[in-house]
């Protein structure tokens, strides 16, 4: 067997089980919050746990900085990109509890066995996609979080975007910290499609880079200025992911 060939497929069984980990975990860790009766924090912890566990599996560190630009003390909108399943566990890992209280996921996590029940306890409400009204429920649930001072992530593309790079951000994020009047943090994800290209099961070791960028402020928009302030924070993730990807290049030439 060629060298290349056996490559491929010691990576196509490493993101087999790396994925079906991920997706059982969810299905074990929900079970366990809803038996044990676990509330916010210590649910999140499950979650956060378990897609800890299926990074290891993948051989798949995380590097994370620029922390110093959330706001200290305070509640805030974080707004991200997301690539690939390797961004979603490298965000549950690194930023629940310690950085985040509250985030959403799409209607279709309801769909593994105990996870919705799971996801109301963990205070990770379900976004039913083409269905304004649910998804106005949903932003006023977190409106709700904010207002109580916790901090909420939210996604600027609204799905895995499976390419390297950013995606158009939709409005939710910024509708978010307006009705809240709390700022609006940018959040680069830079690996996750480059580690595992979302059309393939094949994974390899590697790094999830994960950066911070300076808040923006909501105070005095309006919800008619909600396009134009997520697509400053689009630009900021936007800038953010080329300057990891520069510096991972650099990295990778000097190896």
């Amino acid at each position: 067997m060629r060298l290349i060939d056996r490559y491929f497929i010691i990576n196509y069984l490493r993101g087999i089980l790396t994925i079906g980990y991920f997706f059982t975990a969810c299905l074990i860790g929900s079970a366990i919050i809803i038996l044990t009766g676990k509330k916010r924090s210590a649910a999140l912890n499950i979650f956060r746990r378990y897609s800890q566990y299926a990074l290891n599996i993948g051989k798949i560190k995380v590097e994370f900085d620029g922390q110093e630009h959330f706001p200290s003390h305070s509640s805030f909108v974080a707004v991200y990109n997301e690539t690939s399943w390797p961004d979603i566990m490298a965000l549950a890992a690194v930023l629940y509890n310690d950085h985040i209280d509250h985030a959403a996921f799409a209607s279709q996590y309801g769909l593994i066995p105990f996870m919705k029940s799971a996801c109301k306890a963990a205070g990770i409400p379900l976004v039913p996609r083409g269905n304004r009204a649910g998804v106005d429920k949903v932003l006023n649930e977190l409106v709700g979080y904010l207002n109580e001072g916790k901090r909420v992530i939210f996604g600027g593309e609204g799905r895995l975007s499976g390419i390297d790079g950013v995606m158009r951000f939709k409005q939710g994020s910024a509708l978010l910290a307006i009705r809240s009047g709390k700022p609006l943090v940018p959040i680069a994800f830079h690996g996750g499609q480059l580690l595992m290209p979302l059309q393939s099961f094949a994974l390899k070791p590697g790094t999830i880079r994960i950066r911070v960028g300076s808040p923006i402020s909501s105070e005095g928009l309006s919800e008619s200025d909600a396009r134009q302030l997520v697509d400053q924070a689009q630009k900021k993730v936007s800038n953010l992911y080329k300057a990891l990807d520069e510096e991972a290049n650099q990295h990778n030439s000097s190896v």
